[in-house]
């Protein structure tokens, strides 16, 4: 699994920012039954209502989801016990000091997280601090689930590590296996989502891939009952009246399913899942994190995203989620690779020129990578590495040497896409060697970081 994905910022951004969406347009009537919402139905931002909060405030949900993503930019260690004490240690600050909210208060949280946040005070040890009975599930964990997919799918090297690391981070607050399996679902949904590029087929995957995952560990048999509706049936062909909107974990994960996989667009899939009522904020954050994901960012309205409070703090803390576990997502082999194939054959890249037969003149001087070279470049096209904003950024008076990794990238995309022109500039910087120059820096970087 690791190195399989790239999540990119734009990908991010919209996960991040539908999510925070779909949780303002639910704050505001939490708490509200379905009755209640079929007679007056959330069409747009709101303000006021159930927690009297001015438009665009998000809640507990959108809080966890910023203290996770913030634990894992600070955390030096990609020491995956390390991080789940240093993300608890966030949630104490948001939840004691009311860091990660709008306006410096804590308005909304769950007992079960509430206890064990303060659990967390006193042993210090997250493994030991979340609840484990059947009526401590409530959707406290799974509401922040959502970075910690992210970071798992890049950095964990197999599925047991991602299991075992989405168990845990639930664990945090929410022990109990109905809450764990719940993270486990959505985090699935995710991972296909991101392989398939399709809601249905991805939905289909994650049947067939539980039905595995039930043949291996037969301690949960029983447990994967209870999911039967969503993993062995078909959770888009039930009614309305059939799903509940509660806070209880399975109602929660069936409600979010079934907006997704019955809607086709980022409001159409938000709006149908909180005004199924309840619990607005969560179901509707929930689903817009994954809408966010299938219909992307532009498709989120955009009076919705500037009617977000702190949504500038938000838009950078993504910026930095973004950075750090992007920062040694990179196919060494292939930047190994690559580097020695710079190093040693004289003919990575040749030139190729077009003369204009009546004036004798070069009109045109073409690169031709070679074989691996022309693998290089098309991964950094496959994982978006590529900076698509490269012409606004002054590079060229930067030393290579104190170039960060963005920069390296930024450089790449220039040099790359500046062949475009048929001015031969790949051949160019290959030849005088600071294409290999710029690959050897980055080779450092991301090693600094793997073991910093």
């Amino acid at each position: 699994m690791k190195n399989k994905f790239t999540i990119n910022e734009e990908l991010l951004k919209a996960s991040i920012i539908g999510f925070v969406v779909g949780d303002a347009l639910g704050v505001p009537v939490e708490f509200e039954n379905r009755n209640e919402l079929k007679e007056n139905p959330v069409l747009t931002m709101e303000e006021y209502g159930s927690h009297y909060q001015p438009k665009g405030t998000w809640s507990d949900d959108s809080s966890m989801v910023l203290a996770t993503m913030n634990a894992i930019v600070k955390d030096k260690s990609d020491d995956f016990i390390e991080i789940l004490n240093t993300i608890a240690s966030e949630f104490v600050n948001w939840a004691v000091d009311c860091e990660y909210t709008p306006f410096g208060i804590v308005f909304d949280i769950g007992g079960t997280t509430s206890i064990a946040i303060s659990n967390f005070k006193r042993t210090k040890d997250a493994l030991k601090c979340g609840l484990d009975q059947e009526f401590q599930n409530g959707n406290g964990s799974l509401m922040r689930i959502i970075p910690a997919a992210f970071y798992g799918l890049v950095k964990c090297k197999d599925e047991k590590e991602f299991d075992d690391f989405i168990f845990n981070v639930s664990a945090i607050t929410h022990s109990h296996i109905y809450s764990k399996i719940s993270c486990l679902v959505y985090s699935k949904y995710i991972e296909f989502l991101l392989e398939l590029k399709d809601k249905t087929k991805a939905y289909l995957k994650l049947q067939d891939w539980f039905r595995k995952y039930e043949e291996l560990n037969k301690d949960y048999s029983d447990d994967l009952k209870k999911f039967s509706r969503i993993l062995k049936e078909d959770i888009s062909r039930l009614s309305e009246k059939d799903i509940e909107s509660s806070g209880f974990v399975l109602d929660t994960l069936e409600a979010v399913l079934w907006s997704i996989l019955t809607t086709n667009n980022y409001k159409e899939a938000v709006l149908k899942a909180i005004n199924l009522g309840d619990d607005t904020d969560t179901i509707g954050a929930l689903t817009g994190g994954l809408a966010g994901i299938i219909y992307g960012y532009s498709d989120i309205p955009l009076e919705w995203i500037n009617d977000l409070q702190k949504k500038d703090y938000i838009m950078d803390l993504i910026d930095k989620f973004n950075n750090k576990i992007n920062n040694n997502s990179f196919d060494l082999d292939l930047l190994n690779d690559t580097i020695n194939d710079l190093q040693t054959n004289p003919d990575v890249c040749t030139l190729t020129k077009y003369e204009n037969s009546e004036e004798n003149v070069i009109t045109i001087q073409e690169s031709k990578p070679d074989e691996q070279l022309t693998k290089f470049i098309k991964y950094l096209y496959d994982t978006n590495k590529m900076d698509s904003n490269y012409k606004k950024k002054d590079i060229e008076s930067k030393k290579i040497s104190e170039m960060n990794y963005e920069d390296i990238l930024t450089k790449l995309t220039f040099i790359i896409r500046g062949d475009r022109f048929c001015s031969g500039n790949l051949y160019s910087y290959v030849k005088n060697g600071e294409f290999l120059e710029l690959l050897l820096r980055l080779r450092n970087l991301i090693m600094e970081e793997v073991f910093r």
